[in-house]
């Protein structure tokens, strides 16, 4: 009587091919997830530089009394005389000037556009699959036109 005492060289094979098959799968899911990870960083920085730039661009229009928008460029004046311009770059980041010193907030005016109606400004963007518009108010432009 012959004793058998291990695996057959085909058993063997077996279990070595579904060991790389699981290793295959495991690394797909890995690179996956590492993917997800790395966008989602990425759209987490860009959230944060654009609630900044329009934080920013909110106070100034409040201030401003008086606004000159173009589709990519608003010019706002302050009550106490000062120019500051906001600029959506070629680029896509958004430029904020005043005093001959420029704020880059990358990659912030993607998909983003400016417009007005009245005392308002609209920042418009079309990167979620709808038009959005975000209204930024005048406070002193608002009151002049308040005014009869």
């Amino acid at each position: 009587m012959r004793r058998t005492r291990g695996f057959t060289l085909t058993e063997l094979l077996i279990a070595l091919a579904v060991l790389v098959i699981f290793a295959d799968a495991a690394g797909h899911v890995f690179f996956a997830v590492e993917k997800s990870y790395s966008d989602l960083a990425d759209y987490d920085a860009h959230s944060s530089t654009l609630n900044a730039a329009l934080a920013r661009l909110r106070i100034d229009c409040w201030n401003a009394k008086m606004l000159d928008v173009q589709t990519r460029t608003v010019r706002l004046q302050t009550s106490a005389g000062k120019q500051i311009v906001w600029l959506i770059a070629d680029d896509q980041s958004m430029q904020r000037t005043q005093d001959g010193q420029t704020t880059n907030y990358d990659s912030a005016g993607h998909g983003l556009s400016f417009s007005h109606d009245g005392a308002l400004l609209l920042v418009a963007s079309d990167v979620s699959g709808g038009v959005r518009n975000v209204p930024m108010v005048s406070q002193a432009k608002m009151l002049a036109e308040a005014k009869p």
